[in-house]
């Protein structure tokens, strides 16, 4: 009797151990995203059972939130909590709260979320709906495929084996940059030879680097022939808040995260206001776009502080709406 026990105990904890790795690594959620607005990775948010609308996946944004229009067409209405801090490329504002009520995201939820809402952009600029801030993010492992363009939400304890252990890892970060507020994400990337700190910014289509990191590059750059010296080209910097500044474009001939290599990238040089802000204006630093990370398959492992990447197999950017 006591060996017919122990043979079904075997049994049960063998079908168990079976049961549990058919689900090891599977993604909780996943979301088709395309590149729109300009160079954002562009996902569908119900909201309140409506929609689905816009939103961008926005890294470098601590909170998610909404545009005028959405608001109105939601009928957000303003809630007690005291007003927000919002930062934006080129300013910061504190902002009233609102009570968005309920946001899906494939079969996750946002629920009773407070939120800010922020001007629509000019109409020069077509608005999305929203920004999916790391508020969100955070709660997972997020993988964005490349290849297939759809976003994978992981539970943080179960990551998948497969591809990550094919891929290289650089650490990432946790930074509030004195900040009362929470954390943003750093990384280390290498320009041409040289270790700069950049933040991780989904929500910024291009790649920045400010005067001191040009400084410490100057020797492996060149200036875009479009821009003399003295000269600020016309390229456009948006931000949350639709601000719009000049900036210099130089062309950066070796850039790496971890092993994965891009050549000859053009990026804005520009010392933005936040750079200040975040007290990081008199030393080399970075704003690392979208423009480079969407060309390869990624994760971002916030639990476990790291960013995974495929250093070896790159896509096309998708076109921009």
């Amino acid at each position: 009797m006591k060996r017919l026990h122990t043979a079904f105990a075997t049994l049960c904890t063998f079908l168990l151990g079976s049961t549990l790795s058919a689900y090891a690594g599977e993604p909780i959620a996943e979301i088709p995203y395309r590149m729109d607005y300009d160079g954002w990775i562009t996902v569908d948010v119900m909201v309140n059972g409506n929609g689905p609308y816009d939103f961008i996946i926005d890294s470098g944004a601590t909170l998610t939130s909404a545009f005028t229009s959405l608001a109105i067409k939601e009928n957000f209405e303003v809630n007690d909590h005291p007003p927000i801090r919002v930062l934006g490329l080129t300013d910061f504002q504190h902002l009233p709260a609102y009570s968005f009520g309920d946001l899906q995201i494939a079969n996750q939820f946002l629920s009773d979320h407070i939120g800010v809402v922020l001007p629509d952009w000019e109409p020069l600029h077509r608005s999305p709906d929203g920004i999916l801030g790391l508020d969100f993010l955070t709660r997972y492992a997020v993988m964005f495929n490349a290849e297939t363009k759809t976003v994978r939400l992981y539970d943080p304890t179960n990551l998948p084996n497969e591809p990550l252990r094919k891929w290289s890892h650089a650490a990432l970060i946790p930074d509030g940059f004195g900040q009362d507020s929470d954390n943003l994400h750093r990384i280390r990337v290498n320009i041409q030879g040289h270790r700069i700190s950049c933040l991780l910014d989904l929500g910024a289509s291009g790649t920045l680097l400010n005067y001191p990191a040009l400084r410490r590059l100057f020797s492996g750059i060149r200036i875009n022939r479009n821009s003399e010296p003295g000269f600020l080209t016309g390229t456009r910097l948006m931000s949350i808040f639709d601000d719009d500044k000049k900036a210099r474009l130089v062309r950066i001939t070796r850039v790496g995260i971890a092993d994965a290599i891009w050549k000859h990238r053009t990026f804005v040089v520009f010392n933005p206001p936040i750079f200040e802000e975040l007290g990081v204006h008199n030393k080399p630093f970075c704003l690392l776009g979208s423009d480079l990370m969407t060309e390869r398959s990624f994760m971002l492992d916030f639990a476990n502080e790291r960013l995974y990447i495929d250093h070896k197999k790159s896509y096309q950017r998708a076109p921009t709406g």
